[in-house]
């Protein structure tokens, strides 16, 4: 008896689980080795197994002359425009890496 190799997926291609066994659902043959390796950071286009793309995202605070305006001792410290002390405004930004 051979044995076959699955992949399961969703209808937008999100590998759900690999598996020997035969459940209903959506499914890819594979090779034993990718069987074996068992990535969870693929998915299925065009019937073919690809990796996803992972990007980056930093997300940082930056000073402004706008924005959050925050104690000048303590960026956790916000403020109002009665506060007496020095104070900052800062900016919060997403920014994203391939």
């Amino acid at each position: 008896m051979e044995i076959e190799y699955r992949l399961y997926y969703d209808e937008t291609g999100n590998a759900l689980f690999y598996t020997c066994e035969k459940p209903e659902g959506t499914y890819l043959v594979i090779s034993a080795f990718k069987y074996a390796l068992g990535d969870p950071n693929v998915m299925i286009k065009n019937g073919e197994i690809v990796k996803k793309e992972h990007k980056l995202t930093i997300s940082k605070y930056y000073k402004s002359d706008e924005g959050t305006q925050c104690s000048d001792f303590d960026i956790n410290i916000i403020v109002d425009s009665e506060y007496k002390n020095k104070t900052n405004y800062w900016l919060y930004k997403h920014v994203e890496h391939n």
